[in-house]
């Protein structure tokens, strides 16, 4: 991509920060729905992430673009979308069939494309150089997609996927996954890296 374009998009980016129209920075306070030890809302208001104003597919599905132009589908993206429309399936108690199959969608997508690992691999896509493929944080949210998806639908598949999942959260960085022994304990890694610095490239979204 040019550098002008380059510029440009970020510029773009940095401005619906500023006025608080960025997709990636809404406002996140505790979930409305959220009830410690139960699985009920999120522990975050994500209700915002329901509206996307990208590209999508044919399913409604969000598509991110690359820096190249290249559409694709980032996991981390879809499980915060999913999530959303879970609350928001709460608020409604569960009387919201556009929500229902939003959510139902995202948990499909996340089964048909959960690696042989359990994983969901992210870095590549971003064009991120990763010591894993994988982010303890989408890891994450696969799994409480997937878990919502049981309670729903009570489809074993959901829970099994979501127990495969938990996999490479906790393999260690070294072989490849997103956990890192410390002396105190244990870390789960968003951006497991052997070193601090990386080189990062853009994720924008027009």
């Amino acid at each position: 991509m040019h550098r002008t374009n380059i510029y440009f998009s970020l510029i773009k980016r940095w401005t619906k920060i500023i006025f608080g129209q960025s997709y990636w920075h809404i406002p996140q306070e505790m979930g409305k729905q959220f009830v410690p030890g139960e699985l009920q809302g999120y522990y975050n208001d994500l209700t915002g992430k329901a509206y996307w104003r990208s590209y999508t597919d044919n399913n409604g599905l969000p598509l991110n673009i690359n820096m190249s132009g290249k559409l694709f589908y980032f996991p981390a993206t879809l499980f915060q979308k999913a999530l959303a429309h879970w609350d928001r399936l709460l608020n409604s108690n569960f009387n919201n069939e556009e929500d229902k199959k939003a959510f139902s969608n995202i948990a499909n997508w996340a089964l048909e494309h959960q690696d042989k690992n359990g994983g969901w691999p992210i870095w590549l896509l971003a064009g991120i150089r990763c010591t894993s493929p994988y982010s303890a944080m989408t890891q994450g949210e696969g799994i409480s997609v997937l878990v919502r998806a049981y309670k729903l639908f009570g489809k074993e598949k959901y829970f099994d996927a979501a127990h495969k999942a938990l996999h490479p959260l906790l393999m260690t960085i070294e072989k490849g996954g997103t956990c890192r022994h410390v002396p105190e304990g244990i870390i789960l890694e968003e951006l497991p890296l052997e070193q601090a610095n990386s080189d990062i490239c853009f994720i924008r979204t027009l």
